[in-house]
């Protein structure tokens, strides 16, 4: 996804490099700056207005090596799906960006996707394969015969809506210009 595609979805990069990215996102909605930096760990600093979201992502740069900074601000409502999908876009997009410049300074000699066991995080626990080949899909999928997709996405978790992840997702996949796979276990 190039320039003018971020911009309909009103995505600016502030800055970008190998190492640190800086996204904002406007719209009549919402307003989310992200900034996610690989290199000596800190502390995450995330403000939205739902704590699971808050804690999710920080558990998501934690077990994924990078630091984040994320500020959501709402214009007008406090809907959770906007929320949860401009934080995936916006998350997404930083992190494609770094992957760029890394691209540009030290080249790209194969093809290749990766699935990686997050382990058990809060009782949950999911495998999570990454494709960037510029199309945004995801795909759910429940690995364990108890576990059912439609029913756990009609649930809660805490103080948000369960459906309010698969928006998170779509936003992530988005942003990335990739697909998403989670492959969910236990939880």
């Amino acid at each position: 996804l190039r320039g003018i595609e971020m911009e309909k979805l009103g995505v600016r990069i502030v800055a970008a490099s190998e190492t640190r990215a800086v996204i904002e996102r406007r719209t009549s909605e919402s307003e989310t700056r992200v900034e996610v930096e690989f290199g000596k760990r800190k502390k995450c600093e995330i403000k939205t207005p739902v704590e699971f979201l808050s804690h999710m992502l920080q558990t998501i740069a934690w077990n994924c090596g990078f630091n984040l900074k994320l500020r959501y601000e709402a214009k007008n409502y406090k809907l959770t799906h906007v929320v949860f999908e401009d934080a995936g876009i916006a998350l997404g997009r930083a992190l494609r960006e770094v992957m760029l410049k890394r691209i540009e300074a030290r080249g790209a000699r194969a093809r290749g996707a990766n699935v990686r066991d997050l382990g058990i995080i809060d009782e949950a626990g999911a495998l999570v394969g990454l494709s960037f080949e510029g199309r945004p899909e995801v795909n759910l999928v429940s690995l364990n015969r108890e576990l059912r997709v439609r029913e756990i996405l009609a649930g809660s978790v805490e103080d948000a809506r369960a459906c309010d992840l698969d928006d998170f997702l779509k936003g992530l996949a988005l942003g990335m210009g990739a697909t998403v796979n989670v492959y969910l276990l236990s939880g």
